[in-house]
């Protein structure tokens, strides 16, 4: 099944050359399409470091529907951002918008469209990106588990590549269907854009831990071409129209005694 995942065309991209161990968009795209193949009308997405009560769960699940297929909580006292943005966050004191993110995240199946792309941001590709844009429901918060991701630099590497991609279609009003995300030229621009961002954040950390994170950062942001930004764009939009199907996953359920409608 992880063979199946990586040789998608979206999959085809930088992130590949870091942690081609990254399974949460794996996991993700299986929870969706098993509980469409078991005939489940309502499931949660939920990482094992989020607390959520009871009445949270109910309140989701009572407010999914065919006009917004979509219920989220947000995480504010630890905000679900990048390793780099932990790091502006806590050098700056800055304070940051908070999306909704796939670390609590409530689906109302069939109406709930999309995939999970092999990059870092899957989740905001999924909500933000797809159709199920502007039909969510917000929640509250919930909490989330502080860590420490700045100390896991095969994480920052990992993380670049969805970085500027997420960056470049965000700043656009039209998002991934904006012709600029089509064009090399703009994606240079993006680049170079991130670059100055992670020089300037280079000049204000001051732990070490902080320092050897934007350094491994930038040296991963040198690799990434605009190019691969292009093509990702197009691998996409093709992966999310055609939503292709995890191969023998009928067998693969019933090898967990779960049996399929």
């Amino acid at each position: 099944m992880t063979r199946w995942f990586l040789d998608l065309s979206s999959s085809q991209n930088p992130s590949q050359f870091f942690d081609a161990d990254y399974d949460l968009p794996l996991k993700r795209n299986f929870a969706i399409q098993a509980a469409r193949t078991l005939g489940f009308e309502r499931i949660c997405l939920l990482d094992d470091d989020i607390t959520i009560s009871l009445g949270q769960v109910q309140a989701a699940a009572s407010a999914l529907s065919a006009a917004t297929p979509v219920a989220s909580f947000l995480v504010s006292d630890f905000p679900d951002l990048s390793t780099m943005e932990h790091v502006n966050r806590l050098t700056s004191q800055c304070e940051y918008e908070i999306m909704p993110g796939g670390n609590c995240l409530f689906l109302k199946l069939p109406e709930a469209f999309g995939l999970f792309p092999y990059i870092y941001n899957e989740d905001w590709f999924f909500i933000h990106v797809s159709a199920l844009k502007n039909r969510i429901v917000k929640l509250g918060d919930v909490k989330q588990e502080p860590h420490r991701p700045w100390t896991n630099l095969t994480r920052v590497r990992f993380e670049e590549f969805g970085e500027v991609i997420i960056t470049g279609i965000l700043d656009e009003p039209d998002g991934i269907n904006s012709a600029k995300v089509n064009s090399e030229t703009y994606w240079k621009r993006v680049i170079v854009n991130r670059a100055r961002w992670l020089e300037d954040l280079s000049r204000y950390v001051s732990t070490l831990e902080f320092k050897k994170a934007v350094e491994t950062a930038t040296l991963a942001l040198s690799s990434v071409d605009s190019k691969d930004c292009t093509y990702f764009i197009s691998a996409l939009k093709k992966d999310q129209e055609e939503i292709p199907c995890i191969p023998n996953l009928s067998s693969l359920l019933s090898s967990f005694n779960l049996r399929t409608k």
